[in-house]
């Protein structure tokens, strides 16, 4: 078990976070897990975070206001558990999000722009 508290992102990349298997608890964050692509395969993740759970942004669509949608910014769930208790956002990307297996339950605020999924692309679910 890897286990994180952060007054800043939990996990924090300027490019790619990929998490293969394994059991990571972000106790406690800003934003949970940020990167330009995030890629999750067959782990166990538990989020507590005072804003976003997942944050796929890159330099660039942060700078834009992250519309319209920026192809480089990508959400990955491939299998696994994913618990996330987020105050803002639990899934947000300023691109795509698919997920092709596992389990992702998202407890947090619907007001204020925020909710439990959040893209400018797509999200896209295959068996």
């Amino acid at each position: 078990m890897f286990s994180i508290k952060s007054t800043d992102d939990g996990v924090h990349a300027d490019e790619d976070v990929k998490i293969n298997g394994g059991n990571v608890n972000v106790a406690m964050s800003y934003e949970g897990i940020e990167g330009q692509s995030i890629t999750i395969n067959d782990a166990d993740i538990n989020v507590i975070s005072s804003d976003d759970g997942f944050n796929a942004v890159s330099a660039d669509s942060s700078s834009s206001g992250g519309f319209p949608g920026d192809e480089k910014c990508q959400i990955n769930i491939n299998g696994g558990y994913v618990f996330m208790n987020t105050e803002g956002d639990g899934v947000d990307s300023n691109g795509n999000v698919d997920m092709s297996d596992g389990t992702l339950i998202v407890f947090g605020p619907q007001n204020g722009g925020n909710g439990a999924r959040d893209y400018a692309g797509a999200f896209n679910i295959s068996p």
